[in-house]
């Protein structure tokens, strides 16, 4: 199942309020004919579909089917989106019981007004790598790196790279990092799929009770990027080198950067 972050959710909010605001026609309402005008003049299904249903979300908040909607109405129904709705919103496309009963018990329109909300954010978002970094470090606080015969877990950090193609290779890799391939720190000990270390990854955060948001990492990851590799640098056993060998979960975005988390694994 894909993520939706908090942040797709008070972009979409923040969508629709410019789409209705731009209506108006300047006199700060938004009639029936403003209304059909736009939808008629809106190219995206789901987009469409949303704003009308907002729209009717609107009229139910207030209990005042035919009051006009004006810039104040449609700020008071956001308002009460992002301040009695989103908190008890959970990170995936859909609701535990709990948290619908909870959402359902705020408004007769609430829960009907939540789903739409996901399902429209769910449709609108498409994460750029450096949009992937940034929500990875919102979320990295508590999860560490302990794989791979690491003698200890280090907490991970987000990580984005500038990287030159949409081929991740051993020598793309190196070379966007900035490294020397002819020396033992340039050189690169593990090149392969990250599928079992994702896996990995999210079992051993159950016992400290972080598994989901692991989870969430790797499912940023999953959603929005390709060809995931785990990488570790630097010649292994080395004299000239630490023990410490960084170490980068990756996957290519779109446009060919990289996005994912680095850490540290201690081979002595």
């Amino acid at each position: 199942m894909s993520f939706v972050n908090f942040l797709d959710l008070e972009k979409a909010l923040t969508k629709t309020r410019e789409t209705l605001f731009a209506a108006t026609n300047g006199d700060g309402i938004v009639s029936r004919a403003d209304l059909k005008n736009l939808l008629q003049q809106t190219d995206d299904p789901t987009q469409k579909q949303f704003i009308e249903f907002f729209y009717t979300f609107l009229l139910k908040l207030e209990d005042r089917p035919w009051m006009r909607v004006t810039e104040s109405v449609i700020d008071r129904g956001i308002a009460f989106i992002k301040e009695q709705l989103i908190p008890k919103f959970e990170i995936r496309e859909d609701f535990s019981t709990s948290a619908s009963q909870e959402i359902a018990q705020t408004h007769k329109a609430a829960l009907p007004m939540a789903m739409e909300l996901l399902r429209y954010a769910s449709s609108q978002k498409g994460l750029s790598p450096r949009e992937v970094s940034d929500r990875i470090d919102q979320l990295s606080q508590g999860l560490f790196f302990d794989d791979y015969g690491s003698e200890a877990g280090i907490p991970i950090e987000s990580f984005f790279l500038e990287h030159p193609n949409t081929v991740l290779t051993q020598e793309s890799f190196i070379q966007a990092l900035g490294l020397d391939p002819n020396t033992p720190k340039g050189t690169i000990a593990r090149f392969e799929s990250a599928d079992r270390a994702f896996q990995t990854f999210i079992e051993q955060h159950v016992y400290f009770g972080v598994s989901e948001k692991a989870r969430t990492v790797v499912e940023l990851m999953q959603t929005n990027l390709k060809d995931h590799k785990i990488i570790i640098v630097g010649e292994d056993n080395h004299p000239d080198l630490e023990s410490n060998h960084p170490v980068y979960v990756v996957g290519v975005g779109t446009n060919g950067n990289l996005a994912g988390f680095s850490s540290v694994v201690i081979w002595t």
